[in-house]
C-alpha cells in the first residue's frame, strides 16, 4: 500500500498537485514506521527511502528548506542498502544537489553532481542527462554561459540516445539550450532549438498544455526581439 501511495504521489507531483502528493507521501511514511519488533527489512527500508525522496521533492518544489533533511535520509538509506554506485543512489544525489543549489550552496551541489557522473562512468541514461542539465543551471547562475552551453549539449545528446529523438524531455532540454544560445548571441541556433522544442513538446502533450504554451511564449518572445512584428501562427 505504501508503494502505491508513493507512486500516486509522483503522478500528483508531475501534475502540480502538491497538496495531494505531500499527503500521500506522509501517509506512506506513517505506514512504514518501525513497529518496535526489530529492524525493518531491506524492502521496507527502500520503500521508506522512496517515500522520503517523494516528500523531499514536494518540499523542494515549494522551496521549503526541510527538503534537504528528507533527501539526505533517502540518500543514506539507499546508499546503505544498495551501495554507493547504484542508479537509485545517483537519483538521490541528484535530487539532493538540486535542493542545495536552490538554497544557494552551489559548491556542494556541484560536488554531488560530479559524484553522480563519476559513479555512472559515462553511462548514457536519464540520471546523467539530468545531472548535466542541472550543472548547466548552476553554471548559468554563476555567469558561465559557455560552460552551461557545453553541459546542455551533452544533456541533449544523452537524451537522444537514452530516450529517443522525439521524447518531450529532449524538447524541454532544447528549450534550455535555446535560452543559453540566445544569451551567448547565437541567434540562429537559439531559434532552431526553440522551434524544435515547441514541436516535440506540443507533439507529446498537445498545443494547449502549459508546457507547450511555455515553449510557444519563449519562441514568440525571442522572435519579437529579432523582429517586433514576428509571431507564430495560431
Amino acid at each position: 500500500e505504501a508503494s502505491c501511495l508513493v507512486a500516486l504521489a509522483g503522478i500528483a507531483r508531475e501534475r502540480g498537485q502538491l497538496d495531494a502528493a505531500e499527503r500521500q507521501c506522509r501517509q506512506a511514511l506513517a505506514l512504514l514506521e518501525p513497529d518496535g519488533e526489530g529492524q525493518a527489512g531491506e524492502g521496507q527500508e527502500l520503500a521508506r527511502a522512496e517515500a522520503l525522496n517523494g516528500l523531499g521533492l514536494v518540499l523542494h518544489e515549494r522551496g521549503q528548506p526541510e527538503a534537504e533533511a528528507l533527501l539526505r535520509q533517502a540518500l543514506e538509506l539507499r546508499s546503505q542498502r544498495l551501495g554507493e554506485d547504484d542508479r537509485q543512489v545517483q537519483v538521490s544525489r541528484n535530487n539532493l544537489a538540486r535542493t542545495l543549489a536552490r538554497l544557494g550552496r552551489g559548491a556542494e551541489a556541484r560536488a554531488l553532481y560530479q559524484q553522480v557522473l563519476a559513479a555512472l562512468d559515462q553511462q548514457e541514461c536519464e540520471v546523467g542527462m539530468a545531472a548535466h542539465n542541472n550543472l548547466a543551471f548552476l553554471a548559468m547562475a554563476e555567469g558561465r554561459a559557455q560552460e552551461a552551453l557545453v553541459e546542455l549539449e551533452e544533456a541533449v545528446r544523452i537524451a537522444s540516445l537514452a530516450m529517443g529523438e522525439r521524447h518531450p524531455r529532449r524538447g524541454e532540454l532544447l528549450k534550455n539550450l535555446g535560452v543559453v544560445a540566445e544569451q551567448l548571441g547565437y541567434s540562429d541556433a537559439a531559434e532552431t532549438h526553440y522551434r524544435q522544442a515547441l514541436e516535440l513538446v506540443s507533439e507529446a502533450w498537445g498545443p494547449q498544455d502549459p508546457r507547450s504554451q511555455e515553449c510557444l511564449l519563449t519562441l514568440e518572445a525571442f522572435l519579437a526581439e529579432q523582429e517586433p512584428t514576428a509571431r507564430i501562427p495560431p
